[in-house]
Order: C-alpha cells, then sequence, then structure tokens
C-alpha cells in the first residue's frame, strides 16, 4: 500500500493545475514553471552565442529558430502556451542543431547538450502525470536516435549518454517534485484547514452576535413595554402612546419570527430620543453633526452606540421618576462622547443590581468598543456616559482572520519554501551526478568523483551549520565557494579541459553549493566572496587549462551554464514570493465570498432561533393591545402582559455563545411554555459541536419536557469540564426515568438515571475523546 501512494504522488508530482492545489503548491508551482520558460529562453541566447563564436552553414538559420523558440519560451511565462510544446520545440531545435554541427566535441554541441539536459527536466514541472514521466524517456531517446543516425561517425557516446541522462534526470526531477509536492500540501492543508476555522469562527460568531443583539433588542423594546404594562401606573395613562409603542414592538416580534426587514433598532439620534415620554433637552452637537461623525465609524459601531443611547434614555423613563432628561454630545480628542443626565431618583451603584443596563447597554458597548461610564447616587439622578474612538479600526469581529493574513509569516513560509528548493537541488545534483558518472564512465575512477565528494562534503557541512545556528556563519560561506570552484575544476579535468568528451562534462554538480551560498541566510558580503572565487576560478581554468581558443571557450561555458543556473534559481526565489502574495490574495477574495454568504446565513439562523422560541403569543397580545381590542387597564391584561414579559426574559437570558444547542433550548422552552411545565435551563459556553449530537440532545430535551406533568418542575444543565461534557436534566419521578429507554444516545455517550429522594436524575455524558469537538 505505500508503495502504491508513494507511486501516485511521483507521478502527480507538484500539480499546481489541480483543482485541490492550495495557494502554496500554485504559487510553487508557477514560480518553478516560470523560471523554467525563462531558462529555456536564456539558454536559446547561449546557443547563438556559441554559432556565433563557432559559425558554420545555417549559422543564421538556426540563429533565427532559436529566437523564435525563445519568444515562445518567454511568451510562455505569462500567457498560458503548453508546456509540452516548449518541450517538443527544444528537443527539435537541439535535433537541428546537430544536423549542422559537425564535431562531437564543439563548442555548439557542447552548449546544446546543455540545452538537451534541460529539456529532459522541463516536463517533470511543464507536464502533467505520466505524460511529466514518459516524455523525457521518449524525447531523448528519439533525439538519441537522430543523433546517431545524422553523425554515425561520432560513435556511441553521445547518443549511449543521452538516454540515460534522461532517465535520472527525470527520476530525480520527479523526486524533488515530489518531496516539494508533500511540503506545499501540507502548508495548504494547514491553509485550508485555517480557512474552515475561520468560516466556521465567522459564522458562530455571527450567530451569537445576531441572537445577543436580538435579545437587547427584544429587552429595549417588547420586554420593557411589557414589564410597564404589568405595573401600570404612569405607564398606561396615555392611551395613544401604548398603542403606538405597542405597534412599534409588535413589528420587532413580526421582525425576529418571520427574519423580515422591520423597526428593530433605532437608525438615528432622533429616532433614539423619540417615543419614550420624555422631554430631552440637546446640549453640544446637533444631529447632523452626531450623525457626520457616526458616519467615519464602521457601520455595526454606529448602530450600537444609538442602540445604547436609546436604552439609557429609556431607563431614564422607566426607573428615574422625572420627565426631562439631558443628552449632551461632544466631539473631543478624537471620540464622540454622549452624556445622558437626568436629575432623578438615582441609586446605589453598589446595591443595586444592573442586570438590564449590563445586557442591554454594557455587554453591547463592550462588543462594539464603546466606553461606557455610569455614575449615580440616590436622590442625586444619574449620568451616564458613551464614548467612541472615530479613528479606531473596525472592531466589527465577525471575520476572525484572513488566509495567512500575516505577512511575517507568509516571509516565513515562503523562506522554507525556498530553502528546502535549495537543499533539494543541492542533493539532487550531486545524487544525479553519481548516477551519471557510473554510466557514462562505467569502472574508470574520474576527477568528476572528486566532484561529487566535494559537493557531498559542502552539503554535509552546510546542513550541519545550518542546523545549529540557522543560518550559514561566515567561514562555511567562504567555504561553499572553495568548494563549488575545486568541484567545477575536477569535473572540467574529467573532459581534458573541454577537448575530449565534452558532452560528458558534468557542469551542473557543484552548482548546489552555490545554490546553497545563495537561498539561505547568511553574511551578503561572504555570498558575493564565494561567486567571486567561482568566477574566477572558471576564468584562470579556462586560460591556464586550456591550449586553444576552443577548449577555453568550451570551459568558459561551463562556467557560464552553471552561473545561468544558479542565477535562475535565484529569480526563482525572488519570484515566488510575488506569485504567492497574488495567488493569496485570489484565495482570499473566495474566502470573503464564501464569508459573505455565511454571514446571510449566520443571521437565517438567528431569526429561525427565535421562531422555535414561540414569540406569537407576544405577537398577538401587542397587536391586540396596539389595535386598541384589549385594554391595558384591565387587570388579566397585565397579567398576561407580566407572564410574556417573565418568559421572555428567560428567553433572553440564553447564552448566545451556544450557537447549536440554544435551538433546541429555545423550543424547549416554548414547548415548556405550551404545556405549563417550570422549565429552568442553566448553561455555560460549553458545547457539542457535532451536529448529529446536538440534534439528539435536543430532542431528548423536548422529550423530557413532555415526559413530565404541567406545573411539574424541570431542571436542565449543559456544563463541560475535564471528563467532557455533560447534560443533567432533574425533574419528578418516575415521569422522566420511565421514558429514558426510547430516548436516544448520543454516539460515544453514556447515560445515567437514577432518583435521589422524589427526583429522576438524567445525565448524559459525553467522553473525554469528544471534548475536541467542542467550542
Amino acid at each position: 500500500m505505500r508503495c502504491v501512494v508513494l507511486l501516485r504522488a511521483f507521478v502527480t508530482g507538484l500539480d499546481g493545475d489541480s483543482a485541490t492545489a492550495g495557494w502554496a503548491t500554485r504559487s510553487l508551482s508557477e514560480s518553478i514553471r516560470g523560471a523554467l520558460f525563462a531558462a529555456v529562453a536564456l539558454f536559446q541566447a547561449l546557443v547563438i552565442l556559441a554559432l556565433l563564436l563557432s559559425p558554420g552553414d545555417g549559422t543564421w538559420l538556426l540563429v533565427a529558430f532559436h529566437l523564435l523558440i525563445a519568444g515562445i519560451a518567454w511568451t510562455a511565462r505569462h500567457r498560458p502556451i503548453p508546456g509540452s510544446l516548449v518541450v517538443a520545440a527544444v528537443y527539435g531545435i537541439g535535433l537541428l542543431d546537430i544536423a549542422l554541427t559537425s564535431s562531437a566535441d564543439s563548442l555548439v554541441t557542447f552548449v546544446v547538450c546543455w540545452m538537451i539536459n534541460l529539456a529532459h527536466a522541463l516536463p517533470a514541472f511543464l507536464m502533467r502525470r505520466w505524460s511529466a514521466v514518459l516524455a523525457p524517456l521518449v524525447g531523448s531517446v528519439g533525439y538519441a536516435v537522430g543523433v546517431h543516425l545524422l553523425h554515425p561517425d561520432w560513435g556511441g557516446t553521445y547518443a549511449l549518454a543521452v538516454p540515460p541522462t534522461a532517465l535520472f534526470m527525470m527520476l530525480g526531477t520527479r523526486a524533488g517534485a515530489m518531496v516539494l509536492a508533500d511540503l506545499t500540501g501540507r502548508i495548504d492543508a494547514q491553509a485550508a484547514a485555517g480557512a474552515e476555522e475561520t468560516a466556521a469562527l465567522a459564522w458562530r460568531r455571527r450567530v451569537s452576535r445576531e441572537t445577543a443583539e436580538d435579545a437587547r433588542v427584544l429587552h429595549d423594546t417588547v420586554i420593557n413595554t411589557l414589564g410597564a404594562l404589568a405595573m401600570g401606573g404612569a405607564a398606561i395613562s396615555d392611551g395613544a402612546l401604548v398603542r403606538a409603542r405597542c405597534r412599534s414592538d409588535a413589528d420587532t416580534v413580526i421582525t425576529l419570527h418571520h427574519g423580515v426587514a422591520g423597526p428593530t433598532a433605532p437608525a438615528s439620534l432622533p429616532q433614539a430620543l423619540a417615543h419614550h415620554g420624555l422631554f430631552v433637552e440637546r446640549r453640544g452637537l446637533d444631529d447632523a453633526e452626531v450623525a457626520g461623525l457616526l458616519a467615519l465609524i464602521d457601520a455595526d459601531r454606529a448602530r450600537a452606540f444609538i442602540s445604547a443611547t436609546n436604552e439609557l434614555v429609556r431607563n431614564v423613563a422607566k426607573h428615574a421618576g422625572v420627565d426631562r432628561v439631558v443628552v449632551d454630545a461632544r466631539h473631543r480628542g478624537g471620540r464622540l462622547q454622549l452624556a445622558v443626565l437626568d436629575a432623578g431618583r438615582g441609586f446605589d451603584q453598589d446595591r443595586v443590581e444592573l442586570r438590564g443596563l449590563l445586557s442591554s447597554v454594557f455587554a453591547r458597548a463592550q462588543e462594539a468598543g464603546i466606553r461606557v461610564s455610569l455614575r449615580s447616587e440616590p436622590g442625586s439622578g444619574t449620568a451616564a456616559v458613551l464614548s467612541v474612538d472615530l479613528e479606531a479600526s473596525s472592531t466589527d469581529g465577525l471575520r476572525p482572520g484572513r488566509v495567512d493574513d500575516d505577512a511575517e509569516k507568509l516571509d516565513q513560509v515562503l523562506a522554507q519554501m525556498r530553502r528546502n528548493a535549495a537543499w533539494l537541488w543541492a542533493a539532487g545534483a550531486a545524487s544525479v551526478g553519481v548516477g551519471l558518472e557510473v554510466v557514462n564512465h562505467p569502472g574508470r575512477a574520474t576527477w568528476t568523483y572528486l566532484t561529487l565528494v566535494v559537493a557531498f562534503a559542502g552539503l554535509a557541512i552546510a546542513r550541519v551549520a545550518y542546523r545549529r545556528r540557522r543560518r550559514l556563519p561566515a567561514g562555511i560561506g567562504v567555504a561553499l565557494g572553495m568548494l563549488a570552484s575545486i568541484g567545477f575544476v575536477a569535473a572540467a579535468a574529467t573532459s581534458g579541459f573541454g577537448e575530449q568528451d565534452v558532452v560528458l562534462w558534468q557542469v551542473v554538480s557543484p552548482t548546489g553549493l552555490l545554490v546553497l551560498l545563495t537561498m539561505l541566510p547568511g553574511v551578503a558580503g561572504v555570498r558575493y566572496l564565494g561567486f567571486g572565487l567561482f568566477i574566477g576560478t572558471v576564468l584562470v581554468t579556462a586560460v591556464v587549462g586550456t591550449d586553444s581558443l576552443e577548449p577555453a571557450l568550451i570551459v568558459g561555458s561551463g562556467g557560464l551554464i552553471a552561473l545561468t543556473l544558479v542565477l535562475g534559481f535565484v529569480s526563482f526565489g525572488r519570484v515566488v514570493g510575488r506569485i504567492a502574495a497574488r495567488t493569496r490574495a485570489d484565495q482570499q477574495r473566495l474566502l470573503d465570498a464564501r464569508l459573505d454568504g455565511l454571514e446571510r446565513d449566520a443571521a437565517t439562523e438567528a431569526r429561525g432561533r427565535w421562531r422555535a422560541a414561540g414569540l406569537s403569543d407576544a405577537l398577538e397580545l401587542l397587536e391586540e393591545l396596539a389595535d386598541g381590542r384589549l385594554d391595558p387597564h384591565d387587570s388579566e391584561v397585565r397579567r398576561r402582559c407580566g407572564e410574556e414579559e417573565l418568559y421572555l426574559r428567560q428567553l433572553i437570558q440564553l447564552n448566545p455563545e451556544l450557537v447549536r444547542m440554544s435551538h433546541w433550548y429555545l423550543r424547549a422552552l416554548g414547548e415548556a411554555k405550551v404545556r405549563r411545565v417550570s422549565l429552568i435551563l442553566r448553561s455555560g459556553e460549553v458545547e457539542p459541536d457535532d451536529a448529529e449530537t446536538v440534534r439528539v440532545m435536543g430532542e431528548n430535551l423536548l422529550r423530557a419536557v413532555n415526559a413530565v406533568r404541567p406545573s411539574d418542575d424541570l431542571t436542565m444543565t449543559l456544563y463541560g469540564g475535564d471528563s467532557g461534557v455533560t447534560l443533567t436534566m432533574v425533574g419528578p419521578n418516575p415521569m422522566l426515568s420511565e421514558q429514558t429507554g426510547r430516548w436516544q444516545v448520543p454516539m460515544g455517550a453514556q447515560l445515567r438515571v437514577q432518583s435521589i429522594g422524589g427526583q429522576d436524575v438524567v445525565e448524559f455524558a459525553l467522553p473525554t475523546e469528544l471534548k475536541e469537538a467542542v467550542r
């Protein structure tokens, strides 16, 4: 099975075009593709230079073809040109070059040989799946056969070396692609998990926030109205005002019950100050100036500010015992401050429980980033001040994160991708070199083996040094430059410094050390010194180690090819950052669109909770009062108002953080109200996150409500601890225990039933292993 998985990963490689590819895979794949296309174009320039330095028959025709391919490759960096077309074109032009070349050891043959080696590596990143595996094998065999047919006098050295080279390069590039795909796949998986968590958290926060705000609206409107009517007195003295208020509150209930637009909260300061039966004395800023300042902040905070003002004025009307209130708005130090002042009876802040203000003013303001201060003394009135920062960013919190939005984190991920690619290049170049040398020079101890030993030694030294300090010390950087130079000279010696079997010269093997020197963090000056040592070595070798111009040009071209590959790698490292930023931005736009939909769904979900809560009785009562069909002075009507007030107050006490279970809590309360069961609900902020578990537990809640008799007491508690999550129901014996045999048990949970005195205690315990699913 493991072999099948590895084979599938080997064949798949780094597939940035896959529908499941995330930003890391897509970014790295596109960056490598762009770098390879650029390398193809650059190699055409190197071949053209070689053709011009060694002119022959058909030189200008070949130059024209190479310019055409360079243009196609350069265009492919930004346009959707098939990678297979570029691969075929490189093999084709290489064969045409060889057809018009007379010597197997010429400068043109040498440069074309490395262009063909590049063609062997292209399919791993420009083609997909089995075509990427087979293309270099088929292309190399075809090219080798063509070379042998065109130049049978060259012997078999060049032709026989091409297929094994392609095989080793295909294995090396596919293995590298597989390792990179694993790295980017893990990064993408983390990003996807983060996006899922962001979406889930956004949905939960939106539902929670909508539910909490709806509860405040109920408190500020319907509950206060019903409470005032139940108390009687001055609150019912003005019949027209009572009917208008009941009509407005009925619209609020319709909004919550049906999820349609309605006047659930005041939209402006004038609306917040109206309909309270108070004379409002305005000081400071006028309505237009306040509206202009509120327009500077996000809409949610502005609405919270207006709603909090509305509730503060409502509390004056309800509790202060005065008919006058002062509202003073000021713009001070980048903040909008609004004071609500009354000269009423006041209260002792240390002794009076501020439950209404805590839920409707302080909680709303805290969520929105609004400061609230309150000062009151018995007999001295009350002063409440709201203050909002006009320069602060939105505190909406509905979108709790972005896809790796932290720039520093992105830089770390990109640096990791670059470093891993560098380590793979260094290890792959040396490893492939061993196989090639064994095949190209069977049974011979060549100088190239010294090159490979040096490459592996440098790789090991760099690895140890980097693991200890997470950067290359200056001495290690200089050592890498020296080892790369030694490796170059040793590999050149195998080819007689450009005079024999130049197509077998392993130019790439020492480049891994230069790539590490470039891509790993270290001293910039040492990096330049290392490259200077390598370039100087190439020049000295070309001048001192050769006896004629042609070998000198070949040695110089070998150094130029090595530097071109390294610089191409550096270019890739820079481009990947730009592509990653663009790719992540695209992914963020998709997530934003998804979050928009989730927020709409969440608002609908929040409204659905109130539909399950049984608000129809309150709506019917308010509409009859608004239409004048009921008299608010009637004691029976006032009793009904009091019952509805108490019921609604119990509803809004439910923790809005219980996004899933509160739906069932509301249904249970509604069912208990219909059956006249005294239901008490208690909970913290812990609930099962598994939808099926929530459904089963919720249905058991309803079964429990229907199991007891009218007027019986039933208590339900949901709590979490080290052992997991437990739902406990306490009711009269034997009403619950007789029913539990027919109840469902959530998967993995345990049902415990015991009778204590005249009470049944039923527990549904979710074990520890399910606690990870709990919010």
